[in-house]
Formats: C-alpha cells, sequence, structure tokens
C-alpha cells in the first residue's frame, strides 16, 4: 500500500502539486481528505466504484443510503439530476455555492456506483465555497464524500484513518463549520429536510412554496 503524503496549503508553493496529487489519486480510485467548508471529509471520485469502495473502507461503512456529492457548478446539477425544476434553479442560482444541499431526482443514463444498497432514487449535491476543493471538483468531477470522525486537524486524522485515504490537505485558511440546510427539490414543491445555516424565512423568499418536512 502507498503511504499517504499531506499537504499545507497555507504554504502556496505547494497549492499546484498538491491538486496534481488528489486529482491523481482520485483519478486512480483511491480517496483522499480534505477540509470542505469548515468539516473534515473523506472525499472519492463519485463515478468511480473503486473510489466509493475506498471512501467507504476509509470511514469503516458499509452501502446504505446513497452518498452525497460535491459539484462545481450548477450546470452540473442539470447533467445529474432528471430534472431541475424552476424552484431548484431558483435556490441554486442564490445559494450556490454555499451551505445548501438539495436532493434531487438521478438521472437514469448515469452510470455512477454511489454505494447505495439497491436502487438509487436521490442524489444529495452542494456546491462547496472552498477554493481549492472547487479547483478539484473542475479537474476530477462530481465527488461524492463523508465526514470524517470528529478531529482538529489532518494530523489527528491521519493517525485515525491512516494511509486507507492517500492525501491529507490542511486548507491554507481555517474556516468555521456551518451546518447544511437540506431541501428535498424532488416534488412539486421545495421541502425543507433539515435546518442549517440557511433558515426557512430566507428560503421562502426565492421559493414561497417552501414547506417543512414532519419527519
Amino acid at each position: 500500500m502507498t503511504r499517504a503524503v499531506t499537504y499545507d496549503l497555507a504554504d502556496e508553493s505547494v497549492v499546484d502539486t498538491a491538486l496534481s496529487v488528489c486529482a491523481s489519486a482520485l483519478q486512480r480510485g483511491e480517496c483522499i481528505v480534505l477540509n470542505v467548508d469548515g468539516t473534515w471529509c473523506v472525499v472519492a471520485d463519485a463515478f468511480s466504484p473503486a473510489g466509493t469502495a475506498s471512501l467507504l473502507n476509509a470511514r469503516r461503512r458499509g452501502r446504505g443510503a446513497p452518498l452525497p456529492i460535491l459539484i462545481k457548478d450548477s450546470t452540473v446539477a442539470y447533467a445529474l439530476w432528471s430534472q431541475v425544476d424552476a424552484d431548484a434553479a431558483a435556490l441554486m442560482r442564490r445559494f450556490w455555492p454555499g451551505p445548501l444541499t438539495l436532493i434531487g431526482r438521478p438521472g437514469t443514463s448515469l452510470v455512477w456506483d454511489l454505494a447505495a444498497a439497491g436502487r438509487v432514487a436521490s442524489v444529495s449535491a452542494r456546491m462547496p465555497q472552498d477554493e481549492f476543493v472547487q479547483r478539484i471538483l473542475s479537474e476530477v468531477g462530481p465527488c461524492t464524500y463523508l465526514a470524517c470522525p470528529p478531529a482538529h486537524s489532518a494530523d489527528e486524522l491521519r493517525l485515525m484513518i491512516g494511509d486507507d485515504a492517500s492525501v491529507y490537505v490542511t486548507p491554507a485558511v481555517p474556516t468555521s463549520v456551518q451546518a447544511t440546510t437540506v431541501v428535498d427539490v424532488r416534488g412539486y414543491a421545495p421541502i425543507l429536510v433539515r435546518a442549517g445555516a440557511i433558515a426557512a424565512d430566507e428560503l421562502r423568499k426565492v421559493c414561497p412554496a417552501l414547506t417543512v418536512s414532519e419527519a
């Protein structure tokens, strides 16, 4: 097994190298550890069965609910989901990039492995704000992810995950965690599934028909 490498983006001289190494690892079906808008995550290529398998192995998870994905911009959502209605488009224009996850219905022609146990009926997507993460998504395409165990640094996570992840990257500037608001846009009207950094009142300024899940 190849030993993992680490990069600290506070050193500007390593940024391009870190980007290249991360992209290559993801394209080989390996997983990496990144700080995504304040949350440490294990990340893999969403279209790579080897990648999702490596992610699940790194997090000691089995196949369950479909893994969420990170995308570089809203145009990718149009390619990944079977439809993007006016409400979904309005939410993306107003709140992406940012702490908003949208649940859409996957396109039937896509061939990917989101590690789900059974047929995938939904795909959760968000566009992160972090510039380095956005650059990776531009290089590799949509990536799937899971939050890491609680930790304060990449060094702590490396002690827990070890070489099951190929690369560990520390962001140049630490960011505070923003709880992600989750909205389901598969139906006739958006449904607020989980409250977070974006309040329901803010969402309703864009989508007056928004309802709140009773679950």
